[in-house]
């Protein structure tokens, strides 16, 4: 009798879950996309962007300045790191973003803070996408693949 009831118990919970996460998947996704282009129009500054299927065309008066990329790296020290990168027609970084990781807190969360700059201006064609001595670019610190994982991840975008 003890384990039926703690079973039925333990349904109805499951069931209260399941019906809670249905009820506000729809609200945590538009959230999520409110807050993508927060970070866009941060990231374009003050210039217009619309949606395409591939993520973001930027405009200034009126004519095509760039893009906007959402891409993930799975090669985080702690898993998947998602990003947005914005860049100019010319394939020059305008802004990186981190919107979601998993890494280290005080090591590898670096990421979000100034060494993402790091990024800003580098060109596809002029720039060693690599970490130092062979590259352009230092490692955070304690956070070498997390570091390694931000170059190839902007990289594979900026490169044509």
């Amino acid at each position: 009798m003890i384990i039926l009831r703690a079973s039925i118990i333990g349904l109805l919970f499951a069931v209260l879950l399941s019906v809670a996460n249905h009820l506000t998947a729809p609200e945590i996704i538009n959230n999520k996309q409110a807050f993508s282009e927060r970070k866009i129009a941060e990231m374009v500054d003050g210039r217009d962007f619309i949606a395409t299927d591939e993520g973001y065309t930027i405009y200034e008066s009126g004519k095509p300045y760039g893009y906007v990329i959402s891409t993930k790296t799975p090669d985080g020290y702690n898993g998947n790191i998602d990003l947005i990168i914005a860049h100019d027609l010319e394939r020059r970084v305008l802004a990186v973003e981190v919107i979601d990781h998993r890494e280290t807190p005080g090591l590898g969360d670096a990421i979000e803070h100034d060494w993402i700059n790091t990024f800003r201006g580098r060109q596809a064609n002029t720039t060693v996408w690599h970490l130092s001595p062979e590259g352009d670019f230092d490692s955070i610190t304690g956070a070498t693949i997390t570091s390694r994982a931000m170059v190839q991840a902007v990289a594979k975008v900026i490169r044509p």
